[in-house]
């Protein structure tokens, strides 16, 4: 057989490390390059849902061996208010437990932006091996693609799974009966789809930083502090992104321990409203002063702002939304600044 009959029919071999049928070319070139990363996030995911199992098993088993099940500090009938020891025994158990699993979870998008997003391009184009990809006919908008979609897609599905397992989490516990209501900050973010949006939102924070400014520590710095803000400023407009439901009542306020006060005060029948702090000034100085001051302003009723539980939902949907409109913007500037910038 001559040299060239034998070169032509010389079996090709697969590249090391190939595996024809699951992953190819760029998609397999982003797995291994995130491997490690991949691997950390489902070890994570292990531990939060490992620790959400023992306490939901753990916390539903005390509520129905002492009677507590649905019940509250602050009400419930006589069943719960025989049961206050148990309640707050039963805080002091568990209440922690469940706090540190929820702020496990609360990390997960932080922790996305800074160890994936921030490195995603800038340790590429600080290396300098994205010119070795793009002078083999592959051309910087599939590059591009392929970096960011396995990574958002990931992140997508970890952070829904783990959202999902700290409200179950939660849930079985008895927000009111544990004391970790849905509006706390630690549980509002990992108990819904604003996990999602967050997780999507810092990924895209950490790829355009790493893409402007071309330096992985940098950027890693620079996504941690705008993370953090932005989670931040978001948190103060939370209230706002829904509209409140405001009541008029006359004598004790309705107290129900899910509903998120925003505010309140007394106020007329018409519904002028008064501060809150309206007539402290007259408190402690006995005969009544204080209930003659409201009665000569006519703030015989009290105003209240707030969100009941059922906005729970509305209010994570429309967070998570403004997080991902703030993602999409981020990547189509990413998009723009690779297709146009000269490395």
């Amino acid at each position: 057989m001559s040299a060239d009959s034998a070169t032509l029919t010389r079996p090709t071999s697969e590249p090391s490390g190939a595996r024809p049928g699951v992953l190819h070319g760029l998609t397999w070139l982003v797995w291994r390059q995130h491997r490690a990363a991949a691997w950390t996030a489902l070890a994570l995911l292990v531990v939060i849902a490992g620790a959400a199992v023992y306490l939901h098993s753990a916390t539903t088993s005390y509520q129905s061996a002492n009677h507590i099940t649905g019940c509250t500090l602050f009400g419930g009938g006589k069943r719960c208010e025989s049961n206050q020891e148990a309640i707050w025994d039963y805080r002091e158990k568990y209440r922690d437990g469940l706090r540190y699993v929820s702020l496990l979870g609360l990390a997960v998008p932080f922790l996305g932006g800074l160890f994936v997003g921030a490195p995603l391009i800038a340790r590429e184009l600080e290396a300098g091996t994205h010119r070795l990809v793009w002078a083999q006919s592959v051309t910087r908008t599939r590059w591009l693609a392929h970096k960011l979609a396995l990574p958002l897609v990931a992140m997508l599905v970890f952070s829904a799974l783990t959202s999902w397992i700290v409200s179950w989490m939660v849930t079985g516990a008895g927000q009111a009966t544990i004391g970790l209501y849905w509006y706390d900050r630690v549980n509002f973010v990992p108990m819904g789809p604003a996990l999602v949006g967050y997780s999507l939102f810092f990924i895209a924070l950490g790829a355009a930083t790493g893409a402007l400014l071309r330096k992985t520590v940098t950027a890693m710095a620079v996504t941690l502090a705008g993370s953090g803000l932005v989670f931040g400023l978001v948190s103060w407009v939370r209230p706002h992104l829904v509209g409140q439901v405001s009541t008029l009542t006359k004598g004790a306020i309705p107290n129900n321990e899910l509903d998120w006060i925003q505010g309140s005060g007394p106020a007329t029948q018409a519904g002028h409203r008064f501060p809150s702090s309206f007539c402290d000034s007259a408190m402690g100085q006995g005969d009544g002063a204080y209930e003659k001051c409201l009665n000569k302003a006519g703030a015989t009723y009290d105003w209240t702002d707030l969100h009941p539980i059922s906005h729970m939902r509305e209010l994570q949907f429309a967070e998570a939304g403004v997080c991902v409109v703030l993602a999409a913007l981020l990547l189509g500037l990413t998009w723009w600044w690779v297709g146009r910038r000269a490395y």
